[in-house]
């Protein structure tokens, strides 16, 4: 009877890695697919948006730093599009810039 009830343990263990080793077989396939790892909030939905936010700043922060540091120049970087038509529009107007570098519809 306990020995029964141990294999039935490790049986549902066992279950339980097969499932974790089947995940991580498929995302290593997926990576090397691609060709890029990627983060890990991209797969996996434990992170809030807030916190997903704050690591994708902290991740253009390090770049930027290294790049100051390296002496590289940053205007290879791309430029954010415009948001939305009207934002377009908007610069259509004669908006001005606003502190955030959006454009802002002059009254």
């Amino acid at each position: 009877m306990v020995l029964e009830e141990r294999q039935e343990r490790e049986r549902l263990r066992a279950q339980r890695l097969a499932v974790i080793a089947h995940a991580q077989a498929a995302l290593t396939a997926r990576c090397v697919l691609e060709g890029s790892i990627g983060e890990a909030y991209e797969y996996f939905p434990f992170w809030t948006e807030g916190e997903i936010r704050e690591q994708k700043l902290e991740k253009y922060r390090n770049l930027l730093e290294s790049m100051a540091m390296n002496g590289k120049s940053t205007a290879n970087l791309s430029k954010r599009p415009e948001h939305s038509p009207q934002d377009a529009a908007a610069g259509a107007q004669g908006a001005d810039n606003g502190p955030d570098g959006r454009k802002e519809l002059t009254q």
